[in-house]
């Protein structure tokens, strides 16, 4: 067996300014799942609140909570994560959340399959998986989330 690459999480390339321009993320793949990395600022007290509509995507997520609290809705119940918890967002789950209170959200997203939406985000890694993820919307289904540009 070659060599297996071995990557140092703060050497991965960050991108910035998302969601009102309180979230950076980064993400690292394999053959079959990827792990998305983010750091939330919340709004401000008072104004804390969903700003997405809720969307949905092909992709089993565990979205884990290392430090901070996020609200979480999904399909319709709301749920309070907080530091060292996980939730399982099931493929075609309608959620969307937030980071609620004052502490600034670190969290872990881990998709199987690969995200064809989030493909840009692994370009740097070397590997050539010979693939571009899965696509965003199954044809017999529609998602609030528009597909992202080509």
């Amino acid at each position: 067996m070659a060599r297996l690459p071995v990557y140092k999480i703060a050497d991965i390339p960050r991108e910035k300014q998302l969601h009102e321009g309180r979230m950076t993320r980064y993400s690292i793949r394999t053959k079959n799942a990827q792990i998305v990395f983010a750091d939330i600022t919340p709004q401000p007290l008072g104004a804390q609140g969903n700003h997405r509509r809720p969307h949905d995507h092909p992709h089993d997520m565990l979205l884990i909570v290392v430090k901070g609290t996020m609200r979480m809705e999904i399909d319709g119940e709301e749920y309070d994560i907080g530091p060292g918890e996980v939730v399982d967002v099931p493929a075609f789950a309608m959620h969307r959340g937030y980071a609620l209170g004052e502490t600034p959200v670190s969290l872990i997203e881990i998709f199987s399959p690969v995200r064809h939406d989030y493909i840009h985000l692994v370009k740097w890694q070397q590997e050539d998986f010979g693939d571009d993820g899965v696509p965003w919307i199954k044809p017999e289904h529609k998602s609030w989330t528009p597909p992202p540009a080509e």
